[in-house]
Parts: C-alpha cells; structure tokens; sequence
C-alpha cells in the first residue's frame, strides 16, 4: 500500500480522513504506518468531534476536496465507512486487510496506474 500512495500521488491529490486520537497521527508517520508523502489534507475526527460513517463527517471532507463527489476515491476498510461514502456518490473501494494485493490490484485499476 505504501508503494501505492506513492505512485498515486504523483497524479492524484491524496488526503487522509481517519477515525484517530489527538498526536496518533504523528507517531503513526515516525513509525512508518503511514507514507509520508505531500497529502493535500488530513482530516481527523478529533478536530472536528465527528467520526466516520457519520455523515457529516464525509460532507466535511467533501467541502475541503472542492471537487465533484464522482472524482472523490474512498478507501476503507470498513464497510459501514464505505458504505456511506457510495451513498454520497463517490468512488469507493473496499480495503480487504486480508488480501492487501487484491485490494491493491483494484485501487490501481480504478486509478488507471500501471
């Protein structure tokens, strides 16, 4: 997944929306669970007393993306989460923790990357 965000972000503006407590974020970028990368946003439910699948929540980060919600790619592992996200009318992808190169395969299909 790492290498992915990778290559996806050399063409697409990748943002983080996560379910996560005040400085996780930053202990999940030094040990390495997340790519540091050039993230256009990271939107946190503890910034906004909000978390996921609560919709506002989604229309939050739909207003902070500024673009059609048919251009917007959600990945997730939880299907409640995507859930929400395709009823709003974006492009969803569910994440299988247990079969990490399938998931792969599809969200590099949909992003037309190699």
């Amino acid at each position: 997944m790492h290498n992915l965000v990778r290559e996806a972000v050399k063409k697409y503006r990748i943002g983080i929306l996560t379910n996560i407590y005040h400085e996780t974020i930053i202990h999940a970028f030094k040990k390495g669970h997340i790519p540091e990368v050039n993230y256009e946003t990271i939107i946190q439910s503890c910034d906004l007393n909000l978390i996921k699948p609560e919709e506002a929540f989604f229309v939050h980060a739909q207003k902070i993306a500024g673009v059609l919600v048919s251009e917007i790619l959600f990945i997730d592992n939880k299907s409640e989460n995507i859930d929400i996200a395709n009823r709003l009318g974006w492009q969803v992808v569910w994440y299988d923790v247990n079969n990490s190169q399938k998931s792969v395969a599809e969200i590099k299909r949909v992003l037309k990357l190699s």
